[in-house]
């Protein structure tokens, strides 16, 4: 006969064990559903997983900021050597514009310039910036031979005279006497270049026969030239006698000295007397022909 208490025991072990495997199975019927799913094994996880960054080790860290350090200094250098050779090939090409633009300064036909175009005494030498220039004389000894149509060598020639203050700490005023004949054209049987030197030799004999003559020489300007400086009786004078292509040209400054005041020195007339053949000189080698 069977023992009803047995029974019950065993039914009740039984529940309690079905209870036990109940959760477990529970626990694995989303993973299985979700192998069923995918069975490939490919769905996305979340991203914060998906995507890790890879620690570095020393080396390698160190390699790769040398590696993106070379990279920015080489992008760094290529730019501004790029800037350099765009702004030098923007000038280069301006000087190329400007270099063809610019008349040729040499000697051209006299018959493209203008009667009244070699006025050194009223468009040239005022234009001196660097000196004080005061005009003096009454302008009216410019003369040209093409004013009066003539056929024969055409001659141009002037003399001014100016009130001139040296600049700088000097508070002197000196005189300044300017003459120049430019021989343009050929006469009738003369050379105007062999008419030239003859004229500067002469004003070179009357300058050097002078009394007080303390020093003399040649300068560099022109084709030749020459310049005396003297001193004598309390007046201080220097003349540079010049001649370039087939015109002559002179230039004196006076300096009278006051009682007990101290002379200017050659120094300071040299100084003065260079700036004024400079412009005269760009202006002759620019109308007067070779």
């Amino acid at each position: 006969m069977a023992d009803p208490d047995k029974d019950t025991n065993d039914d009740a072990g039984e529940d309690r064990d079905d209870e036990r495997a109940r959760p477990e199975a529970e626990e694995r019927e989303p993973a299985d559903r979700a192998e069923e799913s995918d069975p490939d094994g490919d769905s996305e996880q979340p991203t914060s997983r998906r995507f890790r960054l890879r620690e570095l080790s020393g080396p390698q860290a160190c390699l790769s900021i040398v590696g993106c350090g070379t990279v920015a200094a080489v992008l760094v250098v290529a730019l501004v050597f790029g800037g350099i050779r765009l702004v030098v090939g923007s000038l280069s090409d301006d000087s190329e514009d400007n270099a063809a633009t610019v008349p040729e300064q040499s000697g051209e036909p006299i018959d493209e310039i203008e009667v009244g175009g070699l006025n050194l005494c009223d468009r040239n030498i005022p234009g001196i910036t660097e000196l004080s220039l005061e005009r003096s004389d009454s302008g009216d000894s410019y003369a040209d031979s093409a004013e009066a149509g003539s056929s024969d060598a055409r001659r141009v020639s002037d003399e001014c005279s100016w009130v001139v203050r040296p600049g700088g700490d000097s508070l002197d005023e000196w005189n300044f006497d300017f003459e120049y004949v430019a021989l343009i054209s050929d006469g009738d049987g003369a050379d105007r270049f062999e008419s030239a030197v003859s004229l500067h030799g002469q004003w070179v004999d009357e300058r050097s026969s002078g009394s007080g003559v303390a020093d003399s020489g040649e300068v560099s300007f022109g084709d030749e030239g020459q310049f005396f400086y003297s001193t004598t009786e309390g007046v201080e004078s220097y003349s540079m006698i010049v001649r370039h292509k087939s015109a002559v040209y002179v230039i004196e400054l006076e300096n009278r000295v006051e009682s007990g005041a101290q002379e200017s020195g050659i120094d300071s007339f040299e100084q003065v007397a260079n700036r004024i053949a400079d412009r005269v000189n760009i202006r002759l080698d620019a109308v007067v022909p070779n």
